[in-house]
């Protein structure tokens, strides 16, 4: 019996020790969220990820730079923390091999665009792409379908 309390504390204190380190790869945040130019009320819809915890965008708007954004101090459920990290995890290996792309036209003719923003010590990486299925390539078919449930997620 002693030694299975033993091995019930050592789970406990392994399981709680850990620092909310959700990026096994260097990642330092990670930004995702969609966009429309032609909108009125909030048109813009951000979530950051970073030490454990996801943030909510507090802007309306977003002009194209992230100095635009600015993240909300309180952070969001871990059901939404949850679908984030999700989201990060099945990230096409494709996408991260073009660093700093545009996929299809982002809100060209008003149909929106989506973001994602990666950083890792001092570098950043974006990409913008288009909601639009018929412009983007095979490997980003299945990641809009994930990218779409997790919106619609996070803004339950």
């Amino acid at each position: 019996m002693k030694y299975l309390n033993l091995i019930l504390i050592i789970s406990l204190v392994s399981i709680t020790s850990c620092n909310n380190e959700e990026f096994s790869n260097g990642i330092d945040h990670f930004i995702f969220g969609g966009y429309a130019g032609e909108c009125v009320g909030n048109c813009a819809h951000f979530y950051l990820v970073q030490n454990g915890e996801v943030y909510e965008d507090d802007v309306d708007y977003w002009f194209g730079t992230l100095a635009d954004l600015k993240f909300s101090s309180t952070p969001l459920s871990k059901k939404k923390y949850d679908a984030a990290i999700a989201l990060y995890n099945v990230m096409p290996r494709a996408l991260v091999e073009l660093p700093d792309s545009t996929f299809g036209q982002p809100d060209a003719y008003d149909q929106g665009g989506w973001f994602i923003g990666l950083r890792e010590g001092v570098n950043i990486h974006n990409w913008t792409i288009d909601t639009n299925p018929d412009v983007l390539p095979d490997y980003l078919q299945s990641y809009r379908e994930d990218f779409i449930e997790t919106m619609a997620i996070m803004k339950e």
